[in-house]
């Protein structure tokens, strides 16, 4: 799991600049949908944050895109392998948000809750 900060204006109006999303990065690509956001690294143009248009689990690959004309997206790199894909989003949240963050020690059986702003 990693926290990451979106810094791009591709997927507005949903997900702004300064805004956080929360992904798993053990997903199973093959059941990724329409919808679906990732995170995913593309060669020349680093790692990049998009919608999934479509996605073909026979070839390996999905389609990906974003919110505005302007995106670089898959209609400028073509498709995107699944071993490209670091993780899907699980969780958004805005920049300035309360969120309760938790952490688990299994050793010790601690629960440790941190409350603060984003």
């Amino acid at each position: 799991i990693r926290i990451l900060r979106i810094t791009g204006a591709s997927l507005t109006p949903k997900f702004q600049p300064g805004d956080y999303i929360l992904i798993c990065t053990w997903v199973d690509k093959r059941k990724l949908k329409p919808g679906d956001v990732v995170v995913f690294h593309q060669p020349g143009y680093g790692t990049l944050v998009k919608r999934v248009q479509e996605i073909y689990p026979e070839r390996e690959v999905c389609w990906l895109i974003g919110n505005v004309p302007e995106s670089v997206d898959s209609n400028e790199f073509g498709e995107v392998p699944f071993t490209n894909i670091i993780g899907k989003s699980v969780m958004h949240f805005s920049e300035g948000s309360n969120v309760d963050l938790f952490s688990y020690n299994h050793k010790n059986s601690n629960i440790e809750v941190t409350k603060g702003n984003w």
